[in-house]
Order: C-alpha cells, then sequence, then structure tokens
C-alpha cells in the first residue's frame, strides 16, 4: 500500500492548506517543464496522492484502510477513488475476445466468416449506470482545476470529476447502476485476409464494449486454423508429398497433382531421385508463395507377378554395374 503522505512529505495530520502547499511545490519541482530528467512517473505519483488526500472522504476512506479497520475492502476504495469500479460503471474490458475456426483452405485462400458472440446490452434508461448528473462544484463544470503559486500556475484534471465536469447524482434503478442489462448477441461479417496463420488475431474496431467514456473497444479474433491431410506450411510456400512409383522416376512420367485450386500437371523428368523437390510456381500462399511437390518414393505390395518382374530387374542391374557402385567401398 503507498503512503500517500509520504509521497507529499506531510505528515498524516496535516491540514489541507498544507497538503495544498506541498502538491504545488512538488508539482513546481517535477513539472516537465521545470527539470531537466524524466520525470513523469514520479509526477503521477504524486499526483495520485493528491488527488485522494486533497478530497475529505476519499482521505477518510484512505486513512480508515491505512490503518486496517474495514470498511468494504481496500481494492474496492482504490476502483471507486480511481473510477476503474464501482456503483455508478460496468467493470468489464472494453475488448471482447472470440475464436473463428478455419480449414487450411480458408487459410491459404481467405474468406468471410459470421462471427457471432455475447456483448453488454447497454441499459437505455441511463449513462453508464447514473440516471441523473449535477455540475462538479470543485471545477464548476470545466472538467480542470487550476493550482497557482506565484510565478507558477498549473493546470490539471480535476480530482473530484476526473476531467467529465459532472458526477453522478442518482444510481439508475433500471440496471441497479451497472450500466447494462445482461448479455446480448451480436453477430459480424469478418473478412479472412489471404494467409492468415494459425493463431493470428484479427481486430475489429467498434464491436466490443462501450466503456465510461462512451466509446466502444474492439473484437479480437482469435484465429485457429485445422491441419491438411497432406499440406503443411512454412511461410509463404506449400508442400506437399507426391506418391510416385519407381519407374516414373526412372522413366520419366506426367502426373496430376491437386492444388488448393485444383488439379495441375507436373512433369517428372527421367531419372529424378526420390524426394525431389519439384516447383510449382504461384500455388502457394499469396501471389508471392509457391508449392513444392515432393517426390514420395512409394512402396507396392509385393505379389507373385512382382517379384516375377523384380527378378528380370536384379538380373539387369547385376549385368550392368555403375561406376559408381564399383567404387564405393573400395
Amino acid at each position: 500500500m503507498k503512503d500517500y503522505y509520504k509521497i507529499l512529505g506531510v505528515n498524516e495530520k496535516a491540514t489541507s492548506e498544507e497538503i495544498s502547499k506541498a502538491y504545488r511545490d512538488l508539482a513546481r519541482k517535477y513539472h516537465p517543464d521545470m527539470a531537466d530528467n524524466k520525470t513523469s512517473k514520479k509526477m503521477q505519483e504524486v499526483n495520485e496522492a493528491f488527488e485522494v488526500l486533497n478530497k475529505p472522504e476519499k482521505r477518510s476512506q484512505y486513512d480508515m484502510s491505512k490503518s486496517g479497520m474495514p470498511f468494504g475492502g481496500f481494492p474496492d476504495f482504490f476502483s471507486n477513488i480511481f473510477g476503474h469500479r464501482g456503483p455508478m460503471g460496468r467493470d468489464r474490458t472494453k475488448v471482447i475476445k472470440t475464436n473463428v475456426n478455419l480449414t487450411f483452405s480458408e487459410s491459404i485462400l481467405g474468406c468471410t466468416k459470421e462471427v457471432t458472440f455475447l456483448r453488454n446490452k447497454i441499459c437505455s434508461e441511463c449513462e453508464n449506470g447514473v440516471s441523473s448528473w449535477e455540475t462538479c462544484s470543485t471545477c464548476n463544470g470545466t472538467g480542470q482545476m487550476q493550482l497557482s503559486q506565484p510565478p507558477f500556475c498549473i493546470t490539471t484534471t480535476c480530482n473530484s470529476c476526473g476531467g467529465n465536469g459532472k458526477i453522478p447524482k442518482d444510481k439508475c434503478q433500471v440496471c441497479n447502476g451497472v450500466g447494462y442489462l445482461g448479455d446480448e448477441t451480436e453477430m459480424v461479417v469478418v473478412s479472412i485476409p489471404i494467409g492468415v496463420e494459425d493463431g493470428s488475431i484479427l481486430q475489429v474496431s467498434g464491436k466490443g464494449e462501450i466503456g465510461k467514456d462512451g466509446r466502444r473497444g474492439n473484437l479480437h479474433v482469435h484465429i485457429s486454423v485445422a491441419s491438411h491431410p497432406f499440406y503443411f506450411r512454412k511461410g509463404e510456400h506449400l508442400f506437399c508429398k507426391v506418391p510416385v512409383t519407381y519407374s516414373q522416376l526412372i522413366l520419366g512420367a506426367e502426373i496430376s497433382v491437386p492444388t488448393l485450386i485444383g488439379n495441375v500437371s507436373l512433369i517428372i523428368p527421367p531419372g529424378t531421385p526420390p524426394d525431389k523437390r519439384l516447383r510449382l510456381k504461384g500455388m502457394g500462399v499469396g501471389k508471392r508463395g509457391d508449392m513444392f511437390a515432393v517426390l514420395d518414393l512409394e512402396i507396392p505390395e509385393i505379389n507373385e507377378e512382382y517379384k516375377e518382374t523384380l527378378g528380370k530387374l536384379v538380373e539387369l542391374e547385376s549385368k550392368y554395374v555403375s561406376l559408381k557402385r564399383k567404387d564405393f567401398g573400395k
């Protein structure tokens, strides 16, 4: 727990005048225009301390919390002071998260998806849980306050209304001051870009929750991409294992290879070794990616007919021995 009295350099019995004077002195000391070093963090602590100790009600709550007296929970105290939470506002983040599952083809080629998610149903009878407001008496509705210590005059956000110029008067009875009435289902059409990867997050602006500033947050769409039976991806390129026979590698062949946009013809040159990669230009991810057909030698199931034919092949291989095999092992 921060010691706000220590931050301002005053004791716990300091008067409001002493607190204001201490704040003015520190603001002059740590003001960016008056200091050579970076003092923004220190100035934030000073502003935070003054925002609490300068207001009798907030100071009283802080003193009770500091002494260990229960008054509803220390976290609630800070939330009420700084506007993060309380009976007059929603305790929800402005960002909504949802998930979308894509097939491998959808992720590569791009598509549109209808995305359904839950969002707070805003109460139409109030503004952030408040049914009526009154002008802030501290700043007279300007949202700012001035602290002057000749020759300096510092303008800062009003610590009573948080810069809104108004403060809550009555809690909404329809939503009980929460600002929303349960959940409602929302649907948006999301454009999935070409080549989106598994684990990506797409942002849809203005489709999140409404914050206390009156503006909507964003919708974050988390992408999950399913695997494919025989394609896999590396960056902009696709790879596909294509089963081929021994004779196709030795004699060469023209085969049909499936791609994500249909079958294409692939020429295998004679004498091609197994696991050779043959490029299909422009068949990968987007305009810059290619697809590589990885030639996977298929070992057939051996029957009597195969055995007879392979026996003839063995005789030929024994008769025509390559120099590479002759020299091997010498």
